[in-house]
């Protein structure tokens, strides 16, 4: 799966993703990611922070307690680099009893190169236990908190690997757990519990998500079924507002209803390479205001999509990237979208059809390639309505002379130089301008 921990140079930047635990409510912050700034939820690509702290906390579904303390081996300074030496020590505190488990050994980080813009990513850490040699898989993040937090994601064995001298010899994995979510968040979702590790049952469908733990109640998903095949279907309760980072990312799912409560889909890639599934269905009355980045990127059997019309923002990067079958994109009628991101239908090679409502005034992240419809060669004719004020560069990328860009705004292509400026390139679509007060230019198609 795509990561969303960047590394800048030599030092290791972690970004809040998903995670499998619950973090303390008090010292450990919301989860989330991407959103903030404006009242559409304006997203960027991943924030990276600068970890300051060595010491990560989370709570398991049963209130058990997690502190990590990772230390660099020479100097102890906990800022992540992948070509440094790392020491681990885990202590879990059972809620039942008081009674402790213990762990120690060293780090690895796995990351990978991005041939595309040539920086380091951390996926994951691998925390090898000195005396069993067996492994334990976690994500960090909040890392730039006094005190960060962190994610069990797999261990090696039928039980977390601990000490040979460790008071308690037998931690199971929890199957369900939770992360709490602070009122002020940047991801504005509010007070409340995110499902950070669900469950999938013989059958492959999720198990239920209660509406309510530890006495708050549950609000959103975060990476809670990512990577699991098995997930086929899965029924999202309306207590859920906020769908977030990787929440099912690269599962087997083949449908979806999003439930008439959820307000935002941000973060990155919450259903992305679910390479089945077909239908994504909006329930009626939608109260849905963003759509973030690769929400549903590489979702190759998607064939139509209609938005609804409570959604002001098709926000980040690559939306709907390489969803190479899907044909239709429809607003609901009334529709509030005010922008659309960058590389949002790029490569949607099948698309046949798409009306930019009359709402919208940015089409790609302003200071960035835009690339909207970079390769949607099977579009004949789209309008770009007045209300545009912004076209990133590259906006209809790869378009050929048998398409036609209809500006609705603009008179001439000189006029429209002074707003739009790059946002003409890399096409070689027919340009129709609409009819001066004086008439229709002698000229009204460009090139």
């Amino acid at each position: 799966m795509k990561s969303m921990f960047k590394l800048l140079g030599i030092i290791a930047i972690v970004a809040v993703i998903g995670f499998t635990m619950i973090a303390c409510d008090t010292g450990g912050g919301g989860g989330g990611g991407g959103g903030g700034g404006s009242d559409v939820g304006e997203q960027k690509k991943p924030d990276t922070y600068v970890p300051q702290n060595e010491r990560y906390t989370s709570l398991d579904a049963n209130l058990n307690e997690y502190v990590l303390d990772i230390n660099e081996v020479t100097t102890g300074r906990a800022a992540l680099n992948y070509q440094k030496n790392y020491t681990y020590k885990l202590t879990i505190t059972l809620k039942a009893d008081g009674s402790v488990a213990t762990s120690k050994g060293t780090v690895k980080i796995n990351y990978y190169k991005n041939e595309g813009d040539g920086l380091i990513y951390i996926t994951t850490l691998d925390l090898t236990n000195t005396d069993t040699g067996k492994k334990i898989n976690i994500t960090i993040f909040d890392s730039d908190k006094d005190t960060g937090n962190f994610a069990i994601n797999s261990i090696e064995g039928d039980t977390i690997p601990v000490d040979t001298d460790s008071p308690v010899k037998n931690v199971e994995m929890p199957k369900v757990a939770y992360l709490y979510n602070e009122a002020n968040a940047p991801n504005g979702a509010g007070a409340g519990y995110f499902l950070i590790k669900g469950d999938v049952d013989s059958a492959g469908k999720a198990k239920n998500i209660e509406s309510s733990f530890n006495g708050k109640p549950v609000i959103g998903i975060l990476k809670a079924f990512a990577d699991n095949k098995d997930l086929k279907s899965i029924t999202i309760p309306a207590n859920i507002t906020y769908i977030g980072n990787a929440a099912f990312q690269n599962t087997g799912l083949t449908t979806i209803t999003i439930p008439a409560t959820v307000k935002k889909i941000e973060g990155y890639s919450n259903f992305a390479d679910c390479a089945q599934l077909a239908t994504v269905t909006f329930a009626p009355n939608s109260q849905l205001e963003v759509i973030g980045g690769q929400a549903f990127f590489n979702c190759s059997k998607l064939t139509a999509i209609d938005i609804p019309k409570s959604v002001k923002a098709i926000d980040g990067w690559e939306t709907f990237e390489n969803c190479t079958s899907l044909t239709t994109v429809t607003f609901e009628t009334g529709s509030q979208l005010q922008r659309f991101g960058s590389m949002t239908f790029a490569g949607c090679s099948a698309l046949t059809s798409i009306t930019i409502p009359g709402t919208v005034t940015t089409i790609g992240l302003e200071g960035n390639w835009g690339g909207t419809f970079d390769n949607c060669t099977k579009i004949n004719e789209i309008t770009i309505p007045e209300s545009v004020s912004y076209l990133g560069p590259g906006t209809f990328a790869n378009w050929t002379d048998t398409q036609t860009i209809n500006v609705e705004g603009y008179y001439s292509r000189e006029e429209a130089d002074d707003a739009w400026a790059e946002g003409w390139n890399w096409t070689d679509a027919i340009w129709v301008f609409k009819d001066s007060p004086q008439g229709p230019p002698p000229t009204p198609i460009w090139p």
